[in-house]
């Protein structure tokens, strides 16, 4: 089953490159993940996406990530992040 995360993340991120043209003039101050996609992927690849969205978004440096009803601030290291 593995592999249809796999596959759904690539496609997550596929399409994260197709708005990045449109959104790159905005800066993002939030992301929600939401529809059960926090409680079905793996932790390193919810950090995928996010990094996709780190390298084409302009993200704020308090940037919020909501899974659901829980929020959290992040802090970028250089290949990982830590909830605060």
């Amino acid at each position: 089953m593995d592999g249809i995360y796999d596959e759904y993340v690539e496609a997550l991120k596929n399409e994260i490159f197709l708005y990045s043209s449109v959104l790159k003039d905005y800066e993002c101050i939030s992301i929600f993940f939401g529809g059960g996609t926090p409680t079905i992927l793996e932790s390193w690849q919810l950090l995928e996406i996010l990094e996709a969205c780190r390298g084409l978004f302009n993200l704020t440096t308090d940037l919020e990530v909501s899974y659901g009803e829980i929020r959290r601030k992040f802090i970028w290291k250089k290949y990982s992040c830590i909830c605060c």
